[in-house]
């Protein structure tokens, strides 16, 4: 990525001056190549911290909740979803399973009822 595509934008709503007060070394800048926004780290040799496309009450928290020192929350959340999204699909599974056993008890009663029948008939046909 070329960084000279890049260029400074101050916006009216006071975006930029939040965006340094979360930290000095970030910056609003305007990608020219890919007409989107970004917030760039200067210190860290203009890493994108994140990219927009237009302007909404989100970024200044994204770029809050996003900083290294809460990724530990972060990752405690994305370990807290999987957990109950795995539960579940496996209570999800048990209840396809248990449907499934059910129809082929009613067919097996079925097929069984018939086969009695059958049986019937044919000890009937032949006695």
């Amino acid at each position: 990525m070329y960084f000279n595509n890049f260029e400074e934008y101050k916006d009216q709503f006071n975006i930029y001056n939040l965006i340094t007060l979360i930290d000095k070394n970030y910056r609003l800048v305007f990608d020219r190549c890919n007409k989107i926004f970004c917030v760039i780290n200067i210190a860290k040799n203009n890493q994108i911290c994140l990219n927009f496309k237009d302007f909404n009450q989100n970024i200044i928290f994204l770029l809050q909740k996003s900083r290294i020192e809460n990724s530990y929350k972060i990752f405690n959340e994305l370990e807290i979803f999987n957990e109950n999204l795995n539960k579940k699909l496996i209570k999800n599974q048990i209840q396809k399973t248990g449907d499934k056993l059910h129809e082929l008890s009613k067919i097996y009663k079925r097929l069984n009822t018939i086969s009695i029948k059958t049986n019937k008939l044919a000890g009937d046909n032949y006695a």
